[in-house]
């Protein structure tokens, strides 16, 4: 019993038709799910741009040079930036030596192990929930 291999196609239309014959239902409902995510976030997205850059019917850049033009602009950029690379260092620092632990090691943490991939799953909220208290905080 031999098993024939159908060549590959050569051009991108004939990649495309067999892309497209081998579409199944569930293909289709992602590529129609991720479509209206993104209109979903991109539209307000354009009308937010649109109503900043045009005022009145015509192209402006007046709020974003008054913006950039302010006095504490460049110290809460370099804050901003500051931020960044610090954080992102000890995250990268920590996430490689916890990685090397649970590749190199038997070692294990018990419960806590089932518990740690949640923290992510939690974090948004509880960072929502803190951000609002400062923000309703007189």
């Amino acid at each position: 019993m031999t098993i024939q291999v159908a060549p590959a196609p050569t051009s991108l239309g004939s990649r495309v038709r067999v892309r497209a014959a081998n579409a199944s239902i569930f293909g289709i409902g992602v590529a129609a799910l991720t479509v209206s995510i993104m209109a979903l976030v991109l539209y307000p997205v354009a009308r937010m741009f649109a109503r900043v850059m045009f005022i009145e019917g015509q192209f402006r850049t007046d709020a974003f040079r008054e913006v950039v033009g302010s006095s504490w602009f460049v110290g809460v950029w370099a804050q901003t930036l500051s931020t960044i690379v610090i954080a992102g260092s000890i995250a990268l620092i920590l996430a490689g030596t916890f990685a090397w632990l649970n590749e190199r090691t038997n070692a294990s943490i018990g419960p806590l192990g089932d518990l740690l991939p949640l923290f992510p799953l939690l974090v948004p909220t509880i960072a929502l929930a803190i951000g609002w208290t400062f923000l309703a905080s007189p």
